[in-house]
């Protein structure tokens, strides 16, 4: 599948705006104030925002590997696991303060695509 909105991974260092390094590091989106929020409120929305690319990677990856029937690596802590990886970008997403994120799938390990091309993670990453 390819993607039709712009390339993460995205990121929200100062809370507000949203940008991808993906392309000259540029603007994606930004999380507006309302009436109630707070400072926090647009923070959090703007970090979720900033996962998305990674949710959707990771739902994606589970989605393929539960319709496989690959349930020899589904376990929750494994780390050649798409729920690994979705859990990963659900605490990337939820993520308070100045945490930094965790790749969901790390630098070193094959992608999520790989996943979806039919193949766990640990085996991409052994190719």
């Amino acid at each position: 599948m390819s993607a039709q909105h712009t390339p993460g991974p995205w990121t929200a260092p100062g809370g507000i705006y949203v940008f991808t390094e993906s392309v000259d590091t540029r603007y994606v989106a930004q999380a507006m104030h309302a009436e109630g929020m707070t400072e926090e409120d647009v923070a959090a929305n703007a970090r979720l925002i900033a996962a998305a690319p990674d949710l959707l990677e990771a739902l994606q990856a589970l989605v393929a590997q539960v319709e496989r029937g690959d349930f020899d690596h589904i376990g929750p802590d494994h780390p050649s696991s798409a729920v690994h990886a979705a859990r990963i970008a659900i605490e990337n997403a939820t993520a308070t303060g100045s945490q930094q994120p965790t790749p969901a799938i790390p630098p070193e390990a094959a992608s999520i695509g790989a996943v979806l091309d039919g193949e766990s993670l640990e085996q991409a990453d052994a190719s």
